[in-house]
């Protein structure tokens, strides 16, 4: 679920010019730190469910980080848009 939840939150994000400016880099450091960390929580499961746990906690933790990174980046282009005139 949590890869699931990286895919609907970067990509979309990506194919905007002007929210890829400031969201790329953001979205494909904290994106793979959080497939990683789903993909390692279950791989470490059979040898430490608490250590299990823990990664998956920090998954979603950096996948919130995504997800707080992109509502700042739409303001941002929000707010230029307005500046620009192209929106009311």
């Amino acid at each position: 679920m949590q890869l699931l939840g990286l895919y609907i939150t970067v990509l979309p994000a990506l194919r905007h010019r002007g929210v890829r400016k400031s969201y790329a880099w953001w979205s494909f450091l904290l994106g793979v730190l959080s497939a990683v960390s789903a993909i390692l929580s279950v791989a470490c499961f059979a040898y430490s469910p608490a250590f299990s746990q823990l990664a998956l906690f920090l998954g979603s933790g950096t996948q919130a980080t995504i997800v707080m990174q992109l509502v700042f980046a739409m303001d941002r282009v929000v707010k230029q848009e307005v500046k620009e005139g192209k929106r009311e």
